[in-house]
């Protein structure tokens, strides 16, 4: 009885920070919350959801939200031995007792939007379990990462939740992007272009990607050597399947921040003004 309470004390407090976030704190399709406000709210008292278990501390993608479930990593060490640890994904609702999905070290998640499939990430296995938790089916590193010196990373469902995008990164170069898809767990892996920028936007409807050749700054050169270079900035948008490509804007020193904001149009910026490309009007 008092482990249902308490789940419930932590299901009421996460609907009331969903309802009192704002534009920033929630992503464009409204379910995650942004990686700056985790941190500060998984401070704020939040029970633990188990013996041992809280809420994981750190800024990485740590909670999704979907329909009437939540979907949380949580950490849990040996208050006896620093290094005796593990993370864990747990899925709870109003309607049924928190359900423990997976746990080990360096795990990390999507859900699709229509809670049937969880997929987990470790040392670059990819795990996909149904909404109930039970394991369907594994993608083994050496199986998926076939590129020298690249990390699988886990990126975004389509909106029908049959198709899972992830991408093989080596430090902030995407050397490649992955299609798997849950009907024949088939996958295929596009490598014809690398996205070396601080800004690229994958489509996971369509496999278009929006990417800039705006620096990663700090890492090759200063933000105050940029701006003095007077260096053209390019927006272009790529198919990864059909290796079209379409040059959309060009300006000085500038960062576009371009988004999707429907399947057929870009949003992005010039300084402060806002502009749209609609792929039908090429």
């Amino acid at each position: 009885m008092i482990k249902k309470l308490i789940i419930g004390l932590v299901i009421i407090m996460l609907m009331v920070l969903i309802i009192s976030c704002t534009a920033n704190d929630i992503d464009e399709d409204n379910e995650l919350i942004s990686p700056a406000e985790t941190d500060e709210r998984e401070n704020k008292g939040l029970e633990q959801i188990s013996d041992g278990y809280i809420l994981r501390e750190n800024r990485s993608h740590n909670i999704e939200f979907h329909l009437d479930k939540i979907y949380a990593l949580y950490t849990w060490r040996n208050p006896d031995n620093d290094n005796d640890w593990t993370e864990a994904l747990w899925c709870f609702s109003p309607s049924e007792d928190a359900k423990l999905i997976t746990e080990g070290k360096g795990l990390n998640f999507r859900v699709s939007k229509n809670n049937e499939y969880i997929a987990t990430e470790m040392d670059g296995d990819i795990e996909f379990y149904n909404k109930d938790g039970k394991l369907l089916h594994v993608i083994s590193n050496e199986a998926i990462n076939t590129e020298e010196y690249t990390k699988v990373q886990l990126e975004q469902w389509n909106n029908n939740g049959d198709v899972l995008w992830c991408s093989l990164m080596e430090t902030y170069n995407t050397i490649a992007y992955v299609k798997i898809d849950t009907e024949t767990w088939e996958f295929v892996k596009y490598n014809d272009l690398n996205f070396f920028s601080e800004e690229y936007v994958l489509n996971p409807n369509t496999g278009w990607i929006v990417y800039s050749d705006y620096p990663v700054l700090l890492e090759i050169i200063s933000s105050e050597e940029y701006m003095e270079s007077n260096r053209i900035t390019t927006l272009s948008i790529y198919n990864l399947m059909t290796k079209e490509e379409i040059e959309v804007e060009a300006s000085e020193t500038n960062r576009f921040k371009p988004k999707w904001s429907n399947d057929n149009e870009v949003l992005y910026y010039i300084r402060d003004k806002v502009f749209f490309y609609k792929l039908d009007e090429k």
